[in-house]
């Protein structure tokens, strides 16, 4: 979100603004669907969705009620979800693992770097030097990104489901971790990553977020 609006990645029906100023009666203030929407990052004036085949897209939200195309960039496969720091888009690419984008000038976007994952690449998270993703049957993958250029596997865990999210806050790594609902990660070594609990969900697990001491 930014200030008064939400955006939503609604898959096939791409991207949905909402005026949340009235949070007891958020309302639609605006939507583009032409494309499907996986995830979405929102760094000042623009917003990044990760496009499932439509790769990187990039919108100019000053006006957030009717965002309007500046970039794109077509990654190798489906891309499914996005994080953003700095200078740099961090994007799991379903079959292709991590893409590093350079979006310096969103009108101008370029591939800085690459790391192939484990698996299918559904979710991601970033904390300091460090991206998280959440690599399906291959579970949490720790990749060093502290020289963009050359992002480089720094540690794994194996969940005991199919891992489509993830959600770091301090030394752990939140999954949403399918039949097998939630798993807590110890990532304070993030080349040893260590299992520390679980919560069996009611049903397939499949998103996750962390506010203060409490996951949704």
């Amino acid at each position: 979100y930014s200030g008064d609006f939400a955006f939503v990645a609604d898959g096939p029906s791409g991207l949905q603004v909402f005026d949340i100023s009235d949070p007891t009666n958020p309302r639609l203030a605006g939507s583009i669907g032409a494309f499907y929407a996986y995830g979405v990052a929102v760094s000042g004036d623009n917003i990044y969705i990760a496009a499932s085949s439509s790769g990187l897209l990039v919108f100019d939200i000053t006006d957030p009620a009717n965002p309007t195309i500046t970039g794109t960039y077509g990654t190798p496969s489906p891309a499914w979800d996005v994080v953003v720091s700095g200078d740099y888009a961090f994007v799991v690419d379903r079959y292709a693992g991590l893409q590093v984008i350079d979006i310096s000038e969103p009108t101008s976007l370029s591939l800085v770097g690459s790391c192939d994952t484990q698996g299918n690449a559904h979710g991601i998270a970033l904390s300091g030097e460090h991206v998280f993703v959440a690599g399906g049957d291959y579970g949490l993958q720790v990749i060093d990104v502290s020289d963009p250029t050359n992002p480089t596997l720094a540690g794994t865990y194996d969940t005991s489901g199919y891992t489509y999210r993830v959600a770091v806050s301090g030394d752990h790594a939140f999954m949403a971790d399918g039949l097998s609902g939630l798993e807590v990660i110890d990532v304070s070594d993030p080349t040893n990553p260590a299992l520390v609990g679980n919560y069996n969900t009611l049903d397939y697990a499949i998103g996750v977020a962390v506010s203060g001491d409490h996951v949704c």
